[in-house]
């Protein structure tokens, strides 16, 4: 194996990611717990620069709304009643794009192997704006679909 690809689904964490847009991951915050037995805690998960381009590329000839940088990858969206704000509150104030669940382990066992990978995430919804149990959350819906990814 030479490439490895996610094309998946994903929430925003900025107020101008919205439901049907491109994210374009360039990196993964490692939230998620796995990636700690496989690297230092500060080492980053990073995609592959010219495989990037690529899907930049063809993200933007797609027509939808595109944008590209840093994303989060995390075991759980949902918010755990021990803390006093979710911990993606931090990733967005730093301007984490978006939340997801596997780009994290795909970069860094892709970096391990010395695999290209990359990412690209259809948005299914918008934490910010999300009910806080995420009852909202519906990644089955009419926008999410047309954008082809995932």
């Amino acid at each position: 194996m030479t490439h490895l690809l996610r094309a998946g689904t994903g929430g925003g964490l900025q107020p101008h990611v919205q439901a049907g847009d491109l994210v374009v991951a360039t990196a993964a915050e490692r939230d998620e717990g796995f990636t700690d037995r496989l690297a230092p805690p500060g080492w980053p998960a990073l995609a592959d620069p010219a495989l990037t381009r690529r899907l930049m590329q063809s993200a933007a000839a797609s027509g939808h709304r595109t944008h590209t940088g840093v994303v989060v990858t995390t075991a759980t969206c949902y918010p755990d009643p021990h803390e006093s704000e979710p911990r993606w509150l931090r990733s967005h104030r730093l301007g984490a794009l978006a939340i997801e669940m596997e780009l994290a382990a795909r970069f860094l066992v892709a970096q391990l192997h010395g695999i290209m990978a990359g990412g690209v995430l259809t948005v299914d919804g918008n934490l910010l704006t999300a009910a806080e149990d995420l009852s909202d959350h519906d990644p089955g819906r009419t926008v999410v679909a047309d954008a082809g990814v995932g």
